[in-house]
């Protein structure tokens, strides 16, 4: 029976993940507008709040883990909210936690029990997630009139997909809260209600195939 401590890591992971679902709806929101935009201004400005509330959405699946746990969380940022390099952040949180990134599975029932397989769907990998943060953050600051022109239009479709790939991600996924053991969760994106239970990794009636 899990107990009063991991019930309170479990409702902050819920939290974190709910957030990280609400800034992934706002992208794919703001996209459809995106789309219908026949004015430069418009469609700017639209691509930017995208590309913030992706890379936030990203930070806040990153970090859910930690969340639950202040001194796990000290460990992977000991400089607090100052580092913005993807790779950086995987590792150092990978450090500390190295089943920090959700594990996306498919329920297979069979005579032995409830099996967790991996999921074949597409979602976004631990690469795509450092694509994904650094393509956002380039639209984070005006840019610079010496360079490139950026193709906001397409930098839209590509921080839509982006969104839709963690979106798929989290839908059923596996991960491990430091202290208190893996947790299997669930995310209805419409609503961004996260579900999540303890489970006991090739114990009892779940078997995790990792």
């Amino acid at each position: 029976m899990a107990t009063r401590d991991a019930h309170v890591a479990i409702e902050t992971y819920v939290h974190q993940i709910r957030w990280t679902q609400s800034r992934l709806n706002r992208v794919q929101a703001v996209a459809l507008d995106v789309k219908r935009s026949q004015e430069d201004l418009s469609l700017v400005l639209g691509c930017e709040q995208m590309a913030l509330q992706l890379r936030s959405a990203l930070e806040c699946l990153a970090y859910a883990t930690l969340a639950t746990n202040r001194s796990a969380y000290l460990a992977a940022r000991p400089d607090g909210d100052k580092d913005w390099h993807a790779r950086r952040i995987l590792r150092d949180i990978e450090a500390v936690n190295p089943n920090f990134y959700p594990w996306p599975f498919t329920i297979r029932m069979d005579a032995t029990g409830t099996h967790l397989d991996d999921a074949d769907n597409h979602h976004l990998t631990r690469d795509l997630f450092v694509e994904a943060y650094e393509s956002a953050g380039e639209l984070l600051h005006a840019p610079s009139p010496f360079r490139p022109e950026i193709d906001y239009r397409a930098k839209a479709v590509l921080l839509e997909k982006w969104a839709k790939l963690a979106t798929t991600l989290l839908l059923n996924h596996v991960v491990e809260l430091p202290g208190h053991g893996f947790v299997i969760a669930n995310v209805e994106p419409k609503t961004a209600i996260c579900n999540a239970q303890l489970a006991e990794p090739l114990e009892g009636s779940y078997v995790i195939k990792r």
